[in-house]
């Protein structure tokens, strides 16, 4: 089963790995291949898609490619099927599911690189089966305008994008069914620029180097009608904007703004209130309680009270829908913004048509800056309700829907949040009372988690948040108490817990390379939420080998494959960690980093976490492996936690707990 890793970079960094198994071969140009997708088709795709899990069947098919060739590949099939196209280095060019049917899937791509291409046949929804015919096209150039439009700095252009716009684009949105404008402008070295476009339809934004390569792009700034690009620029010449849209076949009018900027890149950070009182889209949280009611109005929302949504029926429902907040953990710093989506994932044969969003947090370590609905409010039947205490620390939407929605992963809200203060662990959580929590009807009646379980069917965002300037993965432990653990929350952690090392039951010499395994002990099935160790070892003597190299097709399971990795793939079912939050060796200074975490405390058994590979560089009389471990605060350190309270060893000894491996080498 595939696992997605948190990381972001971890996502889009994958390499190709090598000896990996080919897929079937298909030629471009030639005939059509047809297929069946049945259990037991589980071609392996790079993490971070959810169809990669074992609920999904997928083939795959391999062809060549040059960059700046357009292909055009097509399916057709018996079920909803859903075609997704991966590069050589395993990035995801394009994946379309539905062309006109729900039994049609198509993709029209001029390609951004040269090599071998894979085109993956999956399905819509988990377990589907049937037959399919893939075509890939002969490869040919793209058909692009003569010249790009000129725009100067300081100057705002009116234009529109029509059917016969062809600007070059090379990938995903360089083929023939999405309309493209090009504009170039003149810019200095370190100069800061801000590109920003409004427009009557879902919009993209290009910017190009005077290379050709690509700086950045950006779709939706605050609302899909609009899209921003803040950056400073890294080279002197003539750079290329391009104006797009984010799906096939759109048209209409924009205007495009290119001016000077300040230096900081703004790309992460959503936009001001005068940009929403401008677009009537969001919600600005600006007061100490909540909006003032004539700006509900103004950003085209009802004020409190004004809601007219359905009355909720007494009749149970069916619970088979989860509120799932993305992502499920964030790590930053005092003073940082990140953002949270709440998203509806529904695995029942039936829709919503009304939603609550109740939303509780911590108001001393977190405020909310801005709330966007810019991807559910197409779908409304009337504007929605929005009410928040900045004091309290709750939000709650409410919005109808003018139909069912029936869609398996649906966004509602989208949250920017800044960070006030440090704090090991705090929530952005889903509020589950039935009076004034969340709900997802359907002609009244609430289908959300199982019926009769308060808290269920919603899963939350853990926060840590440390001091600017440490490193984000460093926290200092709580003080340890285990008896307000129980009777807080009736968990039993007695401790005597132990992390050890088991290493080569054999003589070793320069050269050879050996396992040792990271073993946790844990006899009295104490729960824990979090694991994290921190290794060293000496770098001139031994050397961490990679036990999960990045690749496509993958050719291991581990949670994190991005860097110098031990191997924890074999291990995931006795430790299923929900939260994959680091795991890399450090030649440089030799240090093993290992920092995994569960959404609930669990009393898991223990055995082997993880393995570590190593090779042999020089002699010496003795070299150790050790666990750090230290009371200072801000410090990484070595610990296996409950809610924070540290369960290894004794539990009024907050460094113990850990047993080293100590080597001979000849």
């Amino acid at each position: 089963m595939r696992h997605p890793v948190l990381t972001a970079a971890a996502l889009i960094f994958l390499l190709f790995a090598i000896g990996a198994p080919a897929m079937q071969p298909i030629q471009p140009g030639g005939s059509s291949i047809g297929g069946n997708l049945q259990p037991g088709d589980t071609e392996p795709i790079p993490e971070g898609n959810y169809r990669g899990g074992t609920d999904y069947y997928r083939d795959g098919y391999s062809f060549s490619g040059d960059a700046g060739e357009r292909f055009v590949i097509d399916l057709t099939a018996d079920f909803d099927c859903y075609l997704i196209l991966y590069g050589p280095e395993g990035m995801e060019i394009a994946s379309n599911d539905d062309f006109g049917t729900t039994t049609r899937s198509h993709i029209d791509v001029t390609l951004p690189s040269s090599g071998t291409h894979y085109a993956i046949v999956t399905s819509f929804g988990a377990m589907a089966t049937g037959t399919y015919q893939l075509t890939v096209g002969e490869p040919s150039q793209p058909a692009a305008s003569t010249s790009d439009s000129r725009i100067s700095m300081g100057q705002t252009i009116e234009g529109e994008i029509t059917p016969q716009d062809n600007a070059l684009l090379i990938g995903e949105r360089g083929g023939s069914e999405y309309h493209r404008d090009g504009y170039r402008f003149r810019a200095r070295e370190g100069q800061a620029v801000v590109i920003e476009m409004v427009c009557s339809f879902d919009g993209y934004l290009y910017l190009f180097n005077p290379d050709g390569q690509l700086i950045t792009s950006n779709d939706d700034y605050g609302t899909v009608q609009a899209s921003r690009i803040a950056t400073t620029l890294g080279a002197a010449g003539q750079h290329r904007v391009v104006v797009t849209t984010y799906s096939p076949g759109q048209t209409g009018p924009y205007t495009l703004t290119v001016r000077e900027g300040e230096a900081e890149d703004l790309n992460q950070q959503g936009p001001g209130p005068e940009f929403y009182n401008q677009m009537y889209s969001g919600m600005q949280m600006t007061g100490p309680n909540q909006l003032p009611t004539q700006l509900y109005a103004q950003l085209g929302f009802q004020a409190p009270g004004e809601h007219r949504g359905a009355t909720p029926t007494s009749t149970p429902g069916e619970g088979r829908m989860q509120l799932m907040s993305d992502p499920l953990n964030v790590t930053c710093r005092v003073g940082d913004r990140f953002l949270t989506s709440a998203h509806v994932l529904n695995t029942s044969t039936c829709g919503f048509d009304e939603v609550v969003i109740a939303v509780d947090y911590d108001p001393s370590v977190l405020r909310p800056l801005r709330v966007s609905d810019h991807k559910i409010r197409p779908l409304l039947v009337e504007s929605p309700t929005l009410t928040s205490d900045l004091r309290e620390g709750w939000i709650r939407y409410e919005a109808r829907l003018a139909a069912p929605e029936k869609a398996m992963n649906r966004e509602i809200i989208t949250v920017e949040w800044e960070t006030l203060a440090m704090v090991d662990r705090t929530r952005v959580a889903f509020i589950n009372d039935p009076e004034i929590g969340c709900a997802l009807r359907v002609q009244g009646v609430d289908l959300l988690g199982n019926l009769g379980q308060p808290g269920d069917g919603t899963l939350a965002t853990d926060v840590a948040i440390h001091w600017r300037g440490s490193d984000h993965m460093l926290s200092s432990p709580h003080s340890n108490s285990a008896e307000r653990l129980r009777e807080l929350y009736g968990l039993e952690t007695v401790g005597d817990m132990t992390l050890r090392l088991e290493g080569p039951g054999r003589a070793i010499t320069v050269g050879d390379t050996f396992s040792v395994d990271i073993v946790l002990d844990n006899p009295k099935r104490s729960a824990f939420d979090e694991l994290r160790l921190l290794l060293s070892y000496d770098p001139e003597v031994l050397e961490v080998l990679d036990s999960a190299p990045m690749g496509y097709p993958p050719q291991c399971d581990n949670w994190i494959v991005r860097g110098i990795n031990l191997l924890d793939e074999p291990f995931h079912a006795a430790f299923p960690f929900d939260f994959h939050l680091r795991n890399e060796a450090d030649s440089r200074f030799g240090t093993v980093n290992y920092h995994m975490g569960l959404n609930r405390p669990l009393p898991l058994e223990g055995g082997t976490v993880a393995r570590m590979e190593l090779r042999v560089l020089a002699p010496a009389a003795e070299t150790s492996l050790r666990f750090i471990q230290t009371e200072v605060p801000g410090v990484s350190t070595t610990a296996v936690r409950c809610l924070g309270v540290d369960m290894l060893g004794d539990l009024d000894v907050p460094t113990d707990g850990t047993r080293g491996l100590r080597l001979r080498i000849e």
